[in-house]
């Protein structure tokens, strides 16, 4: 039931898609094409939340000429809000070998609220959006993964779990 995949590897990078997957071929086309995008335009890694997130956000983008349409999902929206909550200081910490990432039962709410916190911060507060990207420089200069939470979302995860709770009900 996989419609898409993309695997980085060291000198190429790998991107397969089910030609059978309908309507939902242009989705998983420029979600996957967004994983080889942050892969070889960028330096760095990104944590699976923020590459996951983007790759939903840009997933549902439709273009027409010269405009890019970044569009709601009612699906995300509803998962993220209806399903099992990962609170933000465990959402930040997955990996991909993580339940939350891994699993048919709880994938699903990890990529809605990884499209979540992405659209919240490059569409909707942009200060959440520049403190997303200043944790993910801080992971490329090797601090550790709770100093660059603490030091950019600071020491109180919890109210920022409460932004995008409410967020989410927006």
């Amino acid at each position: 039931r996989i419609a898409g995949y993309f695997q980085r590897a060291r000198f190429d990078n790998y991107m397969a898609l089910n030609g059978d997957a309908g309507d939902y071929t242009i989705f998983v086309m420029f979600h996957e094409y967004t994983h080889f995008f942050l892969a070889s335009q960028f330096a760095g890694e990104y944590p699976p939340w923020f590459n996951e997130g983007l790759a939903e956000l840009m997933g549902y983008a439709k273009f027409d000429r010269k405009t890019a349409i970044l569009r709601i999902p009612l699906s995300q929206v509803d998962e993220a809000r209806d399903s099992d909550w990962i609170p933000f200081d465990r959402l930040i910490r997955v990996k991909r070998s993580d339940p939350e990432y891994q699993s048919h039962r709880l994938g699903p709410a990890f990529y809605a609220q990884s499209w979540l916190t992405v659209h919240y911060g490059f569409i909707e507060n942009r200060e959440f959006g520049r403190q997303m990207m200043e944790y993910i420089t801080l992971l490329n200069s090797l601090v550790p993964q709770e100093e660059a939470a603490r030091r950019t979302f600071g020491s109180d995860l919890a109210a920022v779990d409460k932004q995008l709770r409410d967020y989410s009900r927006n």
